[in-house]
């Protein structure tokens, strides 16, 4: 996102069985830690069961060590999508406000 201070990056998880944006960070890079405040801040809320499934495109974020390490620790299931496709995103609110 463009801001009068520069360009800020927002990662955000999605409860899809609610449609509610349940962990979210912002930050001036494009780093793991990102992607894993915006867990810690879902997991911090929701405090889910094992056995919850995490999907995610396969951004270096989300394939990075300290991403994959922090869903093992919460016994989440990772789950990416393939290569190339669009539809994979479907879910979140920036795709479904395009439709």
């Amino acid at each position: 996102m463009r801001t009068e201070e520069g360009f800020l990056h927002l990662a955000f998880v999605l409860d899809v069985y609610s449609r509610k944006i349940v962990g979210w960070a912002t930050a001036s890079h494009l780093r793991a830690e990102l992607v894993v405040d915006a867990l810690e801040m879902a997991l911090w809320r929701r405090k889910p069961e094992a056995g919850l499934i995490h999907h995610s495109e396969r951004g270096t974020q989300y394939t990075a060590l300290s991403f994959g390490k922090k869903l093992e620790e919460a016994r989440i299931v990772p789950s990416m999508g393939r290569v190339g496709s669009a539809l994979d995103r479907a879910p979140s609110p920036r795709a479904s406000s395009r439709r």
